[in-house]
């Protein structure tokens, strides 16, 4: 597991395998787009077989993306959306912070392709279960649940370290 890039107080991104591992500590910005896509590039080049990508939003934001900042989402999705297999966002939590964070991804995702297979998740077991067998189809990286679960716990512990 290694450390692929960093924006600090907005995003630590980490690689398992040929899973992109991001955790979001808050809004994304347009200076921290220009990481994360660099990120992006640089990691889907290194994998033809195909990547998946996993979004782990930390509660508690006080602040939501910008129009622009969620249309250069929207942007980089598209671009990287051949190389992409499956990418899910785990959004724990209720109240109005997650609510206002799913209806913000799931607005975001109509400006992705629809070949993209997305889904949000309040569990991450059961984004684990989800995304495992879709992973392993479509890229031939044989991947079981018990293990990408494995992975999401000690990037989510890791991220939440350094931000520390």
């Amino acid at each position: 597991m290694t450390e692929a890039s960093a924006f600090p107080g907005v995003h630590s991104s980490f690689v398992w395998q040929n899973v992109a591992i991001t955790v979001w500590f808050g809004p994304a910005t347009m200076q921290s787009l220009v990481v994360f896509e660099k990120g992006c590039k640089s990691f889907c080049g290194k994998h033809p077989e195909g990547i998946s990508s996993v979004h782990i939003m930390v509660p508690g934001g006080t602040s939501m993306p910008s129009a622009e900042a969620r249309t250069e989402v929207g942007r980089i999705m598209r671009e990287n959306a051949p190389r992409t297999v499956a990418a899910a966002t785990l959004i724990p939590g209720n109240g109005f912070w997650a609510s206002a964070l799913r209806s913000m991804v799931t607005a975001i995702l109509m400006l992705a392709p629809r070949s993209l297979a997305f889904r949000m998740f309040g569990d991450m077991r059961e984004l684990a279960e989800w995304l495992a067998p879709l992973h392993t189809r479509g890229t031939g990286v044989p991947m079981q649940p018990a293990e990408l679960l494995r992975a999401l716990k000690h990037v989510h512990s890791s991220a939440l370290r350094l931000a520390a």
